[in-house]
């Protein structure tokens, strides 16, 4: 399950533990201490200012040590002291450790999976109404987490903790209704809560309510809106959105073209793993688009690195470049090696120009003695085996 499913932050872990009853003035100060330690990014002193007071039995001490040992900070990264703490102060009553303590059981962190007991815990969380446990029940009947599969009932937990501000239910829920998963599809009603979701600052839907507004899908086409919420997105990293302000400025849709942007969002992308991104680099260079100078190197540099990414106009690009010569010394062995990994490529997700390629390779493979060709193919395996 990854991080939005069953997201713990600090900030949670923070709201959550204010309300405990006081504790006596010395313990009182301690934690006071330990929480401005924390909040300092002094985490070794936050940690050994909390543990006197998680062994007292403070939940609120327990949940933030737990959190420390999940992450690492201040103390070696430790799932199953993590799943302890948590267990402690669940066992008293305290929401967000039941949430912590069911998602660390749900994913087997710390100990054993166990995906009942997680429920419980989720469910003894959501009664008292912390969104997060709500939002992870509604995961768990979303995609049949030791129970069967059941749109409506995750509809109905995704609903209250949306309804109660959890930025993540709401993008779940937009996708529900995106989708018509548990309740009657409503693009409105889908547009709503992305848009609610965003405004919360998750980087997904601020990168989908972008593609909303440059799509022009369910509301009019925008394009100073959407780049105005791809940015959101892309401050957070969001390296599909980096991708789209790359293109935003390499096309010049409702900004003045700009290819230096351009390039510098793309980079950020590719700097993400980003593989579309490294292939428009690549083109650019190539092509020398929108006021780039051409530079075969930095092209050819970046279509291999899409081409390892598994993009297949990036490995036909390559092929085309050294059997032509073009910008590059000509290198028809070379040009060969990337032409069979264009098909290879191509075979793995249908590409349309997969039979053209075939056709070329097969063509020029007549021509070749066997041992050449053997070797050819020797060569574009080893490579797909150190890159796919």
């Amino acid at each position: 399950m990854n991080d939005r499913r069953t997201r713990v932050s600090a900030s949670l872990v923070l709201a959550a533990i204010v309300f405990i009853v006081p504790t006596p003035s010395a313990a009182r100060q301690r934690w006071e201490d330990a929480l401005a330690a924390f909040k300092q990014s002094e985490y070794t002193k936050a940690v050994d200012l909390l543990r006197p007071l998680a062994d007292q039995g403070d939940a609120r001490a327990q949940i933030l040590l737990g959190e420390l040992h999940l992450a690492g900070l201040g103390v070696a990264q430790d799932d199953v002291k993590a799943r302890d703490l948590f267990r402690r102060a669940a066992e008293a009553g305290e929401p967000q450790a039941q949430a912590n303590l069911g998602h660390m059981l749900l994913e087997g962190k710390g100990g054993a999976s166990d995906a009942p007991r997680a429920i419980e815990w989720f469910r003894k969380a959501a009664a008292q109404n912390l969104a997060m446990a709500e939002y992870n029940l509604g995961v768990v009947y979303y995609f049949g987490r030791a129970v069967p599969q059941d749109y409506q009932t995750a509809f109905r937990w995704f609903e209250k903790a949306a309804n109660n501000g959890y930025r993540d239910a709401q993008y779940m829920l937009a996708q529900a209704f995106r989708l018509g998963h548990g309740v009657a599809a409503s693009l409105p009603s889908a547009l709503y809560w992305i848009r609610a979701a965003a405004e919360l600052g998750l980087e997904a839907a601020q990168y989908d309510l972008g593609m909303q507004f440059a799509t022009g899908t369910g509301i009019a086409r925008n394009w100073i809106t959407a780049k105005s919420w791809f940015e959101k997105a892309a401050k957070q990293g969001h390296a599909a959105a980096q991708f789209q302000l790359g293109h935003i400025f390499r096309r010049g849709d409702g900004v003045p073209r700009n290819g230096a942007v351009a390039v510098e969002w793309y980079e950020r992308a590719a700097d993400g793993g980003y593989g579309a991104a490294m292939l428009s680099l690549a083109i650019m260079y190539d092509a020398a688009e929108a006021g780039i100078v051409r530079d075969m190197a930095k092209a050819v540099a970046w279509y291999e690195k899409a081409a390892a990414k598994g993009q297949v106009q990036a490995c036909r690009n390559l092929a085309a470049t050294f059997l032509n010569g073009d910008g590059v010394a000509q290198d028809a062995a070379r040009g060969l090696v990337w032409l069979v990994i264009a098909v290879w490529a191509g075979e793995r997700v249908s590409y349309p120009d997969l039979a053209s390629d075939i056709v070329m390779r097969d063509r020029l493979f007549q021509v070749l003695p066997p041992e050449q060709r053997i070797a050819i193919e020797a060569t574009a395996r080893t490579w797909v085996s150190t890159h796919w």
